[in-house]
């Protein structure tokens, strides 16, 4: 899957709060990036150890802090996508894109509520927030989301300021902008020059730039963990978010064929369950039974997965699997075409064709 040119969405904005910070971040573009966003955009992202070929969105995504060097550690052959109300910060991101030479990132004028992706489409999302001050209410928030397991880390730091002039700036380049065009002409230069005069009186050669940076994966359907698979060069790799069904050792012979092996080991997952993470486009397949095929990387060989057509379900070849599922083989099946020189020497259960009562092929084809 590649994704193409740099695009703009329309937004029509009714919500006071959302009009209001598209306003401030529009007026603050021109100072955005006079700051310390780029060191802790990219402090966020080398956080996430993202690998190549990922999904990633970034909402409120200013100038590409995050967004850009989350794009270089995607790779050339997926997309970030980066959504944000003010377009004079999309503006400034499109640039800097352009002159890092990055194709695959796409700078969206959007609202993040409503960005109409269907659930767990990309790989990785990374937000800044600026209203939480203490990591154990950043813990809090995720768990009130429902996720138990988050990594929450704070981290002091300083911004120099290499004249009082400087602290202006960054103020004009933030959420307080706001406040200072609210304020008039003459209140505003009236709180500056108080705000440098107090800076220089007071010899103020930095400020804090304290950050929480917060780190979760979401779980899978029912709280099951999130599986993840590939083949052997890692060009193709899937995702599974769902319990797995029963596993089992096949024998017949159309999967020791495919897997020059005695048996294949293959446990049957919800087909909504299931999306390739990477690399679906270089996926080929064979019919190795009418209307049943057969998914395998055509570089290293490594078979994935079996699905019939128009089923509910795909078969999962679990030695393919990444991580571990969690259960274990609980019966041997298609025994009747088991190889003549492998003894099976367990004490599993043993069926010369399917699980009983599985759905599926009833004679010569397995899983």
């Amino acid at each position: 899957m590649r994704w193409s040119r740099l695009t703009n969405s329309v937004m029509d904005l009714a919500d006071p709060a959302k009009i209001r910070a598209a306003t401030t971040y529009n007026a603050a573009a021109d100072h955005y990036d006079a700051g310390f966003w780029d060191r802790y955009g990219r402090r966020t992202v080398a956080r996430l150890n993202l690998s190549r070929g990922v999904r990633g969105l970034d909402v409120a995504c200013g100038s590409g802090a995050s967004a850009l060097p989350a794009a270089e550690a995607a790779g050339s052959d997926w997309q970030v996508i980066a959504v944000d109300l003010a377009e004079n910060m999309l503006q400034r991101a499109r640039a800097k894109a352009s002159a890092r030479g990055l194709s695959n990132i796409e700078f969206r004028l959007g609202d993040m509520t409503t960005l109409g992706y269907p659930d767990r489409h990309f790989d990785a999302a990374f937000n800044p927030w600026d209203r939480i001050t203490e990591p154990e209410a950043v813990a809090q928030l995720f768990q009130a989301a429902g996720v138990s397991t988050v990594d929450v880390a704070a981290e002091s730091g300083r911004q120099g300021l290499s004249r009082p002039q400087d602290w202006w700036t960054i103020v004009l380049g933030s959420g307080l902008r706001w406040t200072v065009e609210q304020l008039g002409p003459e209140a505003a230069e009236r709180v500056k020059r108080d705000n440098l005069t107090w800076a220089r009186e007071n010899a103020v050669d930095a400020v804090e730039t304290n950050v929480i940076y917060a780190v979760a994966t979401k779980s899978a359907i029912g709280g099951v963990p999130m599986l993840s698979g590939s083949c052997l060069c890692g060009d193709i790799q899937y995702e599974v978010a769902g319990e797995l069904g029963p596993m089992g050792h096949c024998h017949c012979r159309t999967c020791r064929k495919a897997h020059a092996a005695a048996f294949a080991t293959t446990a049957h997952v919800n087909r909504s369950y299931f999306r390739w993470s990477r690399g679906e486009d270089l996926l080929a397949s064979f019919e190795s039974t009418p209307g049943k095929r057969r998914f395998f990387c055509p570089r290293c060989g490594s078979h994935l997965i079996a699905a019939w057509d128009d089923a509910a379900v795909v078969i999962v070849r679990v030695g393919s699997l990444d991580s571990d599922p969690g259960t274990r083989p609980v019966a041997h099946v298609w025994t009747s075409q088991k190889a003549p020189w492998h003894e099976i020497t367990d004490a599993l259960p043993q069926f010369p064709a399917s699980f009983p009562g599985a759905a599926g092929p009833t004679k010569g084809q397995g899983a």
